[in-house]
């Protein structure tokens, strides 16, 4: 059993999907009314878009009434796709939610999921505009600078289609945080910056896991984070990447100055990048530090520039950081033998506890034989609920 949802054999498992569940939950409850209800809502995500039909945002069904209708409240809970909707509208419109909490208090399947490895060729019914934004020169700059709670429930089906960029957040600044969260079976392919979490974190990321399909056509893709100046912290990602010209990450495309990386993993991760900088973990490490992390997939299909098994390029900024310690990848799943940003180990040693020289297997990391062998997080909020 993969306790952690970020084993190679991730993927394959995530076809049991949020419609399924919610069927089997709603036969298993009490209450008729209450049963009916939840049965046709799961039917309606997977049959209610016509083939072919543009996918619908979720903006424009979102409610902001749990927020709204508690002017004095400093935490919040949302439960439906529609509230989480409404948290992306209120922040997209200037509410950075500064010193207030949103709790999550239930999964949320944005699409029904069964059919989300298609979903490049037959898009779901619903899209996803992120939540919050980072302006460019001349634009507004519209940050998330609250605490976002996910308190272990996962959601589903984030669909973010073709725009210029893609993710759940778009823009966490350095007093936000992101917690106890999971993003499953989704998929995002834009132009650049797409990353399954967060396109740009200035702020905190703990805990966390996604998995899914993320593309890039241009730049900076990840399956966790786009773009990474603020803390990363025991969190992971298991799917497919696909790089354009520069930045392609297992778990981040871009790690620059001051940006954290630190008990993390990407497994499962096939990545490939046209063009430069791609690495199993972090496509560029540009000034950043990344410390006790690991990486298992394969880098392929560069043209030219830097690739490598953990880090693709690993540059010092104005004499900080470049630092990469304690770290490893499987090289001969990676295909690739770097060193110096990164060390290379065989599948055999990679589960071998003796080559984590200085992790934490009392609090943080355990290795018993499950995740495929691998380390995984002791500490499992998430999947303590699933």
């Amino acid at each position: 059993m993969d306790k952690t949802g970020c084993a190679p054999e991730t993927l394959s498992a995530l076809r049991k999907t949020m419609f399924a569940k919610d069927i089997f939950h709603g036969l298993q409850r009490k209450g008729g009314a209450w049963r009916v209800r939840r049965i046709l809502a799961a039917l309606a995500l997977c049959y209610g878009a016509a083939a072919g039909a543009e996918p619908v945002d979720w903006v424009t069904k979102a409610d902001v009434s749990w927020y709204t209708d508690n002017p004095l409240a400093a935490e919040f809970i949302i439960t439906t796709a529609g509230q989480l909707a409404g948290l992306a509208k209120l922040v997209n419109g200037g509410n950075t939610f500064d010193g207030e909490v949103v709790k999550l208090g239930a999964d949320i399947a944005l699409n029904d999921t069964s059919e989300w490895l298609n979903w490049k060729i037959s898009a779901p019914r619903y899209s996803w505009t992120p939540i919050g934004y980072k302006g460019g020169q001349w634009e507004a700059e519209r940050p998330f600078a609250g605490t976002f709670d996910g308190g272990g429930f996962i959601i589903y089906g984030l669909f973010c289609g073709s725009g210029a960029t893609g993710g759940l957040f778009g823009y966490v600044n350095p007093i936000g945080t992101i917690e106890g969260l999971g993003v499953q079976a989704s998929y995002c392919a834009g132009s650049s910056y797409i990353g399954g979490l967060v396109i740009k974190n200035r702020g905190r990321i703990i805990n966390c896991r996604v998995t899914g399909y993320f593309s890039s056509g241009w730049s900076s893709v990840g399956g966790l984070v786009s773009e990474n100046g603020g803390q990363i912290i025991r969190c992971c990602f298991s799917g497919n990447i696909s790089g354009g010209l520069v930045s392609a990450g297992g778990l981040v495309g871009e790690n620059y100055r001051g940006g954290e990386i630190k008990d993390c993993y990407a497994a499962g991760s096939f990545l490939q990048s046209g063009g430069n900088r791609a690495g199993g973990l972090v496509g560029w490490n540009n000034g950043g530090s990344i410390t006790n992390c690991y990486a298992v997939g394969r880098v392929s299909g560069m043209s030219y520039g830097d690739a490598g098994g953990l880090v693709g390029a690993n540059d010092v900024v104005d004499g900080k950081g470049g630092d990469v310690n304690s770290s490893y990848y499987n090289r001969e799943t990676g295909g690739l033998s770097d060193v110096g940003k990164g060390s290379p180990k065989t599948t055999a040693e990679m589960k071998l506890q003796d080559t984590y020289a200085g992790w934490d297997f009392n609090e943080i990391w355990v290795m018993d034989g499950q995740n495929s062998g691998y380390p995984y997080f002791r500490r499992r909020e998430i999947n303590e609920k699933h």
